[in-house]
């Protein structure tokens, strides 16, 4: 069982990701986006020698949201139109 507040979040997700892909009302319910409630977390904790250090390897995150938390680093690349780019904060998301 999740604390009640773990489905305040999830509505509230929901609500925020139809409005950013701009769909129907019932559209991400009829794909069955948030019929299961799972949290995954991941700590990189600071490398003490990053000259040495590779990164992750490409890969595709199995979820419907990911959440990124911004560091001052600033070395998440994306794949798009089959070029690397570096993915930035939103000014808007940042206040």
């Amino acid at each position: 069982r999740c604390n009640p507040g773990v489905y305040i979040v999830g509505a509230k997700t929901e609500g925020y990701s139809r409005r950013l892909l701009d769909a129907r009302s019932d559209y991400l319910a009829s794909i069955e986006c948030f019929e299961s409630l799972r949290w995954v977390g991941n700590y990189y904790p600071p490398c003490p020698q990053p000259e040495l250090a590779l990164g992750a390897g490409r890969h595709i995150d199995p979820y419907f949201l990911t959440v990124l938390v911004q560091d001052n680093i600033g070395a998440l690349q994306a794949l798009r139109e089959n070029h690397w780019s570096l993915c930035r904060l939103l000014k808007e998301l940042s206040s």
